[in-house]
């Protein structure tokens, strides 16, 4: 479980005071989250900054501190190899690191930096970022370096995991990330049983949690109606005591029921399917309140994605601190306008999904936020009405001087403000992709398609072979497309899409 943790753990340490900057997502509030822990058990004066991406406006507006990177940074090693810095990341890193000569590679161990910079990463061991372990995974393993009081804070980085989506290849998690599990289960802060993988067990109402399911969905089930006569065919009550009976309400008998039946269905319509999509490892957080989005990693993970994707980290980051009043009924309200912005802009865009070649794509309509595309994007992987294909997806980007491009915690006034210049700003067009399992199988990776085809027009992105983003300039989204799809049959061969 080397990643080069002790090193950076001991660059830490010795600070005085830190700097840190973390994605905005699920994954990157709960590594921000562990690394406010750690340091403020270290009595580390510290910061944090939440921001959307890493780009030039973010970099040059960075204090001349030592700096802590968590779920982000991976992309701008360049800039950050003059710094004091420390990057624990999971994201495929952008150019050769460390800087060194190709001729010096062999005889230096890929983690003695000849810079400040610091680099924990999975892909310098030959790791997958997308599934082994998560930003927040790499972040508590420096944590935990630093001092091992920190093992206690596995849980949060098993969220992470869940929240970025981790377990999605087998039903359950993989390498690192797994024994990071096995530490909170240990602490007695992770629990796991096997069961339906579908989003909502502990809070959706069961004709709900049916008709939402996704990857696969049930088929047959396309509403209410429907699932409410799936669930009469079983003989299954919806509702008990005039409440509605959510999937935790279920016996074993009637559970198995509907495993049963919605395997027979799956297997009807597509012939085969893997079981890990409908069944596999549920993480369970047994010293949160059965019924609440705490209770489970998933729902958990979504619920702080729910903050962060609006412009409100800082209240997830609240909410793994402990704080189980009112930053967490400010985020169950964000929780639930989320999922009504989720299923108002998949109604929108899928009247704007179209192909180019072997890829679809749509550009997302303004009402749709940007932050929001690439969740929107993966809604549509696995439905049958869209072919199996990568999804690209574009939004308008929001200006990068507004106050939503660095989100501070802590001593804001260690930033200092951004000058807009007098020129108007380029506009800018957010991309985000997503890609099916089976196609990362043959070969995609859709990061290295994201980086290429960004910088074909002077753009840039990064992320992993399943998922990826990037910003392009505005009117370029037709000519990226076309680099992309040359990247994509490179990867996949000539008419790989075709019969």
């Amino acid at each position: 479980m080397d990643l080069g943790q002790e090193k950076a753990a001991k660059v830490l340490a010795d600070c005085e005071s830190v700097f840190v900057i973390s994605h905005i997502d699920a994954d990157g509030i709960c590594s921000a989250a562990i690394a406010d822990i750690v340091l403020t058990r270290a009595d580390i004066t510290h910061s944090i900054a939440f921001v959307k991406q890493l780009d030039d406006t973010v970099l040059n507006r960075l204090p001349d501190a030592p700096l802590w990177f968590t779920d982000l940074g991976s992309s701008a090693l360049d800039f950050l190899a003059d710094r004091k810095a420390v990057v624990t990341d999971h994201h495929q890193i952008a150019g050769d690191w460390p800087p060194i000569e190709k001729g010096e590679r062999s005889t230096l161990d890929a983690f003695e930096s000849p810079t400040e910079c610091h680099v924990v990463n999975p892909h310098l061991k030959g790791l997958d970022g997308g599934v082994e372990i998560c930003g927040a995974g790499t972040t508590f393993l420096v944590g935990r370096a630093m001092d091992r009081q920190n093992e206690d804070l596995a849980h949060i980085a098993v969220v992470g995991a869940i929240g970025d989506l981790q377990d999605r290849r087998s039903g359950r998690l993989e390498g690192i990330n797994r024994a990071i599990l096995m530490m909170a289960i240990n602490h007695g802060t992770i629990g796991i049983i096997e069961d339906l993988r579908y989003f909502g067990r502990e809070t959706r109402p069961l004709t709900k949690f049916l008709q939402f399911a996704e990857d696969p969905k049930i088929p047959g089930i396309d509403g209410e109606d429907t699932a409410m006569r799936f669930l009469s065919g079983l003989d299954i009550p919806t509702t008990r005591d005039g409440h509605p009976l959510r999937w935790i309400d279920l016996d074993d008998y009637e559970r198995q029921s509907v495993v049963e039946r919605i395997t027979q269905l799956v297997l009807i319509e597509k012939g085969e399917v893997p079981l890990s999509s409908i069944l596999g490892e549920v993480y369970l957080l047994p010293e949160e309140d059965p019924g609440t989005p705490l209770r489970e990693a998933k729902e958990f993970g979504t619920l702080l994605n729910s903050c962060g994707r609006y412009g409100f980290s800082s209240l997830g980051l609240d909410v793994l601190r402990g704080d189980r009043t009112d930053s967490y009924l400010r985020a169950l309200d964000l929780q639930r306008n989320h999922r009504r912005n989720l299923m108002d802009a998949l109604y929108q865009v899928r009247e704007r999904l179209d192909r180019q070649g072997d890829l679809m794509f749509f550009v997302s309509p303004p009402s749709v936020k940007e932050t929001i595309v690439g969740i929107v994007a993966n809604m549509l992987l696995g439905r049958s009405d869209v072919p199996e294909l990568p999804i690209f997806a574009f939004a308008e980007a929001t200006d990068p001087f507004s106050e939503e491009s660095m989100i501070v915690v802590g001593d804001a006034h260690v930033i200092e403000e951004a000058v807009r210049p007098d020129e108007e700003q380029e506009k800018l067009l957010k991309v985000s992709a997503r890609g099916p399992r089976s196609l990362v199988d043959r070969g995609l990776d859709l990061g290295v398609v994201m980086r290429t085809a960004t910088a074909e027009v002077g753009g840039f992105g990064g992320g992993h072979n399943i998922a990826a983003g990037g910003v392009v300039p505005a009117g370029t989204a037709e000519t990226f497309m076309r680099a992309a799809e040359k990247v994509v049959e490179e990867q996949l061969g000539p008419g790989w899409a075709r019969p």
